[in-house]
C-alpha cells in the first residue's frame, strides 16, 4: 500500500517515538513499588514463587501480571532481563497509540486523528510511564478498544459485537479496579440515549445484556486463572471473597484534593486543548452524536467518581480517560473550523499550537531519562555484591530514589519518586531474602541497608542533592568484612 506525504510523516514520527522509548526501556534499571509487585506476581504465575518471600498479591488485578508472566520464563537475576518487561510495556504503549489513532480516524478524519494520536503519544504522562511495568498505559489501551467496540456494536448491532465490547470492559476491570467505572459509563450512556430517543428497543435487545454477562465472566475468568495457578484448591467462592476485600480496601488511605485529576489534565494538555474541549462539550450536547455522547459519558463518570469518592489519586490515573478527553477537544477543533472556515488554511499551525504543551511535557520526560536514577543499575550492583551468600535487607521501608526536578504535578506524591523496597531487591537477587537471624549465623552473609529518607512531593522542599546511598556489607568466608556504598 502506497503512503501519501501526510501518512509518511505520521509513520516516521511514530517510528522515532518508538525507537526512543525502546532505547529507554533497554537501559532502564529500575521501576516503581507497584511495578515490582506486578513483576513478583508475574514470576509466581510463571512458576518462580519458590525464589520469593512474598506470595501472590491480590491487591494487584490479575490481567497485567498474566501478560507479563511469559516474559518471566526468561528471567535472570541482577536485572539482566528487566529490559524484556520494559520493552513489552513499550509495545503496549504503541498499541494504545494505534488504538487511539483508529478510534479518531474512523470518525474525525486523517488530520484530526493525527493530532489526537500525537497528543496521546507525546504528552508527558505517556512518555514517562510507557517503559515502566505499571498497568496504567495498558488500561488506556483496553479502555480505548472497549469504547471503539461499543460504538461498533451500536452502529452494527447483532452477532458478537456487544459481547466483545463487554468482554473488553471485563478485561479493563481485570487490569485496574477503577475501570469498574467503564461498564457503568456504558449504562449511563444507554440511559441517556433512551431519554433522548425514547426508544426501548436498543435496551431490550439481547446485545447489552450479553455484554454485561461477558464483562462479568471475563473479569472472573481472569481472576480465576491467576488464582488457580497460584493457590491449590482455588474456588469461585474464595475469588469473590478476595475481590470484596480488595474493593473494601480501595480508597481507604490518603486524602488528595478532589481537583487533582483536572489539574493534571490542565498541565498535560494546556489552555488550547481546554478551549477546544469546552467547545467540543457544547457541540456534543447540541448535536448529540452517539460517539461524542459515549466519550462524554465516560469522561463524566470516571472523573466525577474518581474525584468525589476515591481518596487516593495520581497523575497516571487520567490515562484511561485521556483519549476520550482528547476526542472531545478534537470535536471542538472541528467545530471551530466549521464556524470559521477561513481557519482551515492554518490547520497545521493550529495543530502545532495544540501539541506544543503536550510535546514540551513529553520532551521534558525524555530528558529526565538521561539522569543517573534512570541509567545507573545500583540495585543490580547491590544484588551482585550479595551473590552466592545468604542475605537480609534491613533499615528503612524502601530506598527512595528521585529524578531531577521531581515535582511536576503538585499533588502527585509518586510520579518521579521510586520507592525500591525489599520486594524490589529480591527481584534483582533472584532468591529469597532472610530475616535478621541470617546476619547472626556463622560464615559468609550479606546485609543490604536501606538508608532513612522517604521522599515524595509532600516533603520535596527538603530534598537532598541525591538520595543517601545503599550500604552493602559482606562478610566473607575467612571472616573479613567488606562494605560498599552505592549511590548516585
Amino acid at each position: 500500500m502506497k503512503l501519501d506525504r501526510g501518512e509518511w510523516v505520521v509513520v516516521s514520527a511514530l517510528g522515532v517515538w518508538l525507537a526512543g522509548l525502546c532505547i529507554v526501556a533497554v537501559r532502564l534499571p529500575l521501576d516503581y513499588w507497584d511495578g515490582f509487585e506486578f513483576l513478583t506476581n508475574a514470576r509466581i504465575l510463571a512458576g518462580q514463587g519458590a525464589t520469593m518471600s512474598s506470595g501472590y498479591s491480590t491487591l494487584r488485578p490479575p490481567l497485567w501480571a498474566l501478560v507479563l508472566a511469559p516474559v518471566q520464563w526468561f528471567y535472570r537475576p541482577y536485572g539482566a532481563t528487566l529490559w524484556q518487561s520494559h520493552l513489552l510495556a513499550v509495545v503496549v504503549a504503541l498499541a494504545a497509540v494505534l488504538a487511539a489513532w483508529r478510534l479518531f480516524r474512523e470518525r474525525l478524519g486523517f488530520a484530526l486523528a493525527a493530532v489526537g494520536a500525537a497528543a496521546v503519544a507525546l504528552n508527558g504522562l505517556t512518555v514517562h510511564y510507557a517503559p515502566f511495568v505499571l498497568a496504567d498505559v495498558f488500561s488506556m489501551l483496553i479502555t480505548t478498544l472497549a469504547l471503539h467496540a461499543w460504538l461498533l456494536a451500536r452502529s452494527k448491532p447483532g452477532g458478537w459485537r456487544f459481547p466483545l465490547a463487554g468482554a473488553l470492559a471485563g478485561l479493563g476491570l481485570a487490569t485496574k479496579f477503577p475501570l469498574l467505572l467503564l461498564p457503568l459509563s456504558f449504562v449511563v450512556f444507554e440511559v441517556v440515549q433512551l431519554a433522548l430517543t425514547r426508544k426501548l428497543k436498543p435496551v431490550l435487545t439481547p446485545g447489552p445484556w450479553l455484554a454485561a454477562a461477558a464483562c462479568v465472566v471475563v473479569f472472573l475468568g481472569a481472576w480465576m486463572v491467576a488464582g488457580s495457578i497460584t493457590t491449590p484448591g482455588y474456588s469461585l467462592k474464595l475469588a469473590v471473597e478476595q475481590i470484596r476485600a480488595v474493593l473494601a480496601f480501595a480508597g481507604d488511605r490518603y486524602l488528595d484534593p478532589w481537583w487533582e485529576l483536572f489539574e493534571v489534565l490542565w498541565m498535560v494538555l494546556g489552555l488550547p486543548f481546554f478551549l477546544c474541549i469546552a467547545l467540543g462539550i457544547v457541540e456534543t450536547l447540541r448535536a448529540r452524536r452517539e460517539a461524542d455522547l459515549l466519550h462524554l459519558a465516560w469522561c463524566a463518570v470516571y472523573l466525577f467518581i474518581m474525584s468525589r469518592y476515591v481518596a487516593h489519586r495520581e497523575a497516571r490515573y487520567v490515562l484511561p480517560v485521556l483519549p476520550s478527553v482528547i476526542w472531545l477537544s478534537l470535536r471542538g477543533a472541528e467545530q471551530l473550523w466549521t464556524l470559521a472556515p477561513s481557519l482551515r488554511r492554518f490547520r497545521w499551525l493550529g495543530a502545532a499550537v495544540l501539541l506544543a504543551i503536550p510535546a514540551y511535557g513529553g520532551a521534558r520526560e525524555a530528558w529526565r531519562f538521561t539522569s543517573p536514577p534512570y541509567s545507573r543499575p545500583i540495585m543490580a550492583q547491590a544484588a551482585e555484591l550479595a551473590a552466592g551468600k545468604p542475605y537480609a535487607v534491613v533499615g528503612d521501608r524502601a530506598w527512595s530514589v528521585f529524578a531531577p526536578d521531581p515535582v511536576v504535578f503538585p499533588h502527585d506524591e509518586y510520579m518521579h519518586f521510586h520507592h525500591l523496597s525489599a520486594v524490589a531487591f529480591e527481584y534483582f537477587a533472584g532468591r529469597k531474602r532472610g530475616g535478621y537471624e541470617v546476619l547472626q549465623q556463622p560464615g559468609p552473609v550479606a546485609q543490604i541497608e536501606i538508608p532513612a529518607g522517604w521522599w515524595e512531593t509532600m516533603n520535596a522542599q527538603h530534598l537532598p542533592a541525591a538520595p543517601a546511598p545503599l550500604t552493602v556489607t559482606v562478610r566473607l568466608e575467612d571472616g573479613r568484612v567488606v562494605q560498599q556504598r552505592l549511590g548516585y
